[in-house]
This record gives C-alpha cells, structure tokens and sequence, in this order.
C-alpha cells in the first residue's frame, strides 16, 4: 500500500481544496469582524480526505487526532499564544463518508463538541471512523482505490476579558498508517 494522500476540502461542491481558515464573525452587508471577547465566531467546516483523487493501493489512516498549534512546522508545535494555550478553538466531527469516486457519500453525525490547544493535551479524536464504524479511521474507500473523509466544524469561543489581537496559528491533523 502507499502512503495515504491527504487533503483538506471544503464540505460543498465542488469540494475545493481550503485556503487558510479565518475564525471571524458576519457583519450586515456580508463583511467579516473580528471575534469580540465572549464571543464566538462563526462555523468553519471542512473535510479532511484520504484519495480524493482516487490513486490506486493508497493506505488508510488510523489513531486520528485533531489539535492546534503556534505554527504549522513540526519544530514549533508550542502553546504560548492564547487561543491555543488556552484551548480557544473548538471542533467536532460533522460527517463521514467513502466511495469508489469523488466526493464520497455522506452520512450526517454530531460528534462532541470539544475544545482543543494546550500543545496537544486538548485534542479531538474523530468519534466515527470514515466507514461508520466507532474508531478514528479514516480509508480510501473499501479496496485502497476509492475515496474516503471525516467532515469537521469548527469555531473560536474568545473568553471573556480577551484584549483585542489578531492570531495565527495551525490545526494539525496526526495520524499513524502501515504500508
């Protein structure tokens, strides 16, 4: 098997790859604000694939977990700005699914709404599996050939007493595969 081929999507068609995700809230005339303190922003949802393309032997991935970050390099995954420190962003599984083609089909969950930060002491495991089973699994579809995702929403809840400032930081997606 090959190692499995991520992909980060919107949750509608045509299921384009994500730019960065900004937590902000809707202003009249459909301008964005920033998110004031005791707060929180408007939903950000997302798919996370394996195969979306549909090569062929790709290898499912499994003990998947969700968490944020300071930074997307793997040499700075600290917790000193305050949405991650203080665990600010939250998420949970929206919707999971497989085909043999791309986009998959869909099955709607609600999964726990969970807060996640603190270099990874708060993290989210997906509470379905892609194929509707119960463990963090995510395949490419039943053979390795097709296609499979988790769906994702996902908010900033900004405390109380939170002074104003702009934040970036990474959603990292951890996960273990076997060839």
């Amino acid at each position: 098997m090959n190692s499995p081929i991520i992909s980060f999507r919107t949750n509608s068609a045509p299921y384009t790859v994500i730019s960065p995700v900004s937590y902000v809230q809707s202003a009249l005339g459909g301008n964005n604000l920033p998110v004031k303190e005791g707060e929180n922003s408007n939903f950000t949802c997302f798919r996370v694939y394996n195969n979306f393309n549909q090569a062929a032997s790709t290898a499912a991935m499994f003990n998947i977990s969700l968490t944020v970050y300071d930074d997307a390099d793997p040499n700075s995954h600290t917790a000193t700005k305050s949405p991650v420190s203080q665990s600010w962003v939250r998420i949970y599984e929206t919707g999971f699914g497989e085909s043999t083609v791309a986009p998959g089909a869909y099955t709607q969950v609600i999964g726990t709404d969970t807060a996640i930060g603190r270099s990874g002491v708060d993290s989210y495991i997906p509470e379905f599996g892609n194929d509707g089973g119960s463990a963090p699994y995510l395949r490419a579809g039943t053979d390795g050939n097709g296609v499979g995702f988790l769906e994702f929403a996902s908010y900033a809840q900004v405390p109380s007493g939170a002074g104003f400032e702009s934040y970036t930081f990474a959603i990292s997606f951890f996960y273990e595969w076997m060839a």
